[in-house]
Formats: structure tokens, C-alpha cells, sequence
């Protein structure tokens, strides 16, 4: 995107002293790739900062464990509520432990 914005003020510029309008100023065609320049990098490291805090919110792990065999699983839960996490034990619990 950079270099097309650049060669529409390019042509712009060839455009304008060929009608003879007002030509456009190399400094002026400097000054505005170097602000979109710092835009895009603004941009981007912004970008950067949100996926960065995104790994930042919690992951839960959990361990059930049935009290009269002593029978466990540990179970990556994610990001769940409480009530969630609890429907989704479960749901694991009466599929993935034996039968007592």
C-alpha cells in the first residue's frame, strides 16, 4: 500500500505540471510518504500490543478426582464461567471416566 500511494502522488504531481496546475514539491511528496510510513508502524505495533494482552487473559486447568476409587483426570478448560466449567466436567465425567 505504501509504494501505491506514492506513485498516485507521483503521477499526481506529472499530471498537474503537465495541465499546469500547481506542481507538487518534492518535500511535500517526502513529508507525506513519511507520515504514512509512521502510520503503518503505528498500526502495526498497535496489532502487535492487542495479540500480545490477548495471550494475557486466564486459561484454567482442572483436576477431577472421584473420591471412593481415587480415579483422576486433568482436563485445559480454557476460559470458561464457573457454571460452564461445571456442565462441561461433568459432560467429561459420565463419558471418559469407567463406571464405578
Amino acid at each position: 500500500s505504501y509504494w501505491l500511494f506514492y506513485i498516485v502522488q507521483i503521477t499526481e504531481g506529472v499530471r498537474a505540471s503537465v495541465t499546469g496546475e500547481d506542481v507538487l514539491e518534492y518535500r511535500a511528496l517526502v513529508a507525506y510518504s513519511s507520515n504514512l510510513t509512521d502510520t503503518l508502524l503505528f498500526i502495526h505495533y498497535l496489532a502487535v500490543v492487542l495479540i500480545e494482552v490477548r495471550h494475557l487473559q486466564p486459561t484454567y486447568y482442572i483436576k477431577v478426582v472421584r473420591s471412593p476409587d481415587g480415579e483422576s483426570r486433568a482436563y485445559c478448560i480454557g476460559q470458561l464461567s464457573i457454571q460452564r466449567a461445571a456442565v462441561w466436567v461433568l459432560e467429561r465425567y459420565y463419558t471418559e471416566f469407567p463406571i464405578y
